[in-house]
């Protein structure tokens, strides 16, 4: 009689630490993770983990996407709304740093297509950023140790090398828009403004849905792309955030002139 086949998890399962908890809004918070032993946790930016918690004697598991820039191989950082009524979320909001606990990856197809010869549009809102925080760092190093992942490097400029201020993009431009209802709960957006600043290849566009004194973009994050980009072709886009969100952003950018394999999404949940 024939053995049953062994079918084996082809994910990575590490135990961490958390060594690092900062708060960036009322209900958001920044988790350092610390892999144990000599782990090193190597992952394509835009994919996630599964996180594992203690439900009395079983566990809780919840995807979450990697926010950490690609190069850190041994700390990932996650970026944690504490949603009403969801089990996992209010549990980290209550961490206090020294914990232990299991994770499940790295998952997810959701990373860039490489080679990277197109400009790139990313659209988000709240916690949906995450994962472009970690592909952005990649693109566009502003930390004094940083480098451009290797992947994402362009082909050289057949002109001449570029000045070192635009050096992690070459000449490829990309574009952040990036929604929340209020102007405090803009996440990493001093890193945001600072790759602006550095790189006259990257644009960062916050809107606001629910304005006070803020003097930029409001409205829904999907309605600004057409007033920045106006030409779809030899782009890819790639939309994170709730379903609502999605489909709206997929029907505004179709009807821009967006095919079907140029868009590419996930969804929160």
């Amino acid at each position: 009689m024939a053995e049953p086949a062994v079918h084996k998890d082809p994910f990575g399962h590490h135990r961490v630490t958390v060594t690092r908890i900062v708060p960036m809004t009322a209900t958001v918070k920044s988790y350092t993770l610390a892999l144990q032993d000599d782990a090193t946790f190597r992952f394509k930016p835009g994919q996630y983990i599964q996180l594992y918690v203690p439900k009395g004697d079983q566990s809780v598991a919840k995807p979450y996407s990697i926010a950490s820039p690609p190069d850190q191989e041994r700390e990932i950082e996650l970026c944690i709304k504490r949603v009403e009524g969801g089990y996992v979320s209010t549990y980290c909001d209550r961490l206090a740093g020294g914990e232990s606990f299991e994770i499940r990856g790295p998952i997810g197809k959701f990373f860039l297509r490489e080679p990277i010869d197109s400009d790139l549009v990313f659209l988000a809102t709240g916690t949906g950023v995450a994962p472009f925080r970690s592909m952005l760092r990649g693109l566009f190093p502003i930390g004094p140790g940083d480098t451009s992942w290797a992947p994402y490097q362009f082909s050289t400029d057949p002109a001449g090398p570029l000045p070192v201020r635009q050096a992690g993009a070459g000449r490829r431009h990309a574009w952040l828009f990036f929604g929340v209802r209020h102007e405090d709960e803009i996440l990493y957006e001093s890193e945001f403004l600072s790759m602006a600043e550095r790189y006259p290849t990257f644009h960062f566009i916050p809107t606001i849905s629910r304005p006070g004194r803020w003097q930029g973009a409001t409205g829904y994050v999907q309605d600004h792309v057409p007033k920045h980009v106006t030409d779809p072709s030899g782009k890819q886009v790639y939309v994170c955030g709730l379903m609502p969100m999605i489909e709206a952003a997929r029907a505004a950018l179709k009807g821009m002139g967006f095919q079907r394999e140029q868009i590419h999404y996930e969804i929160y949940t």
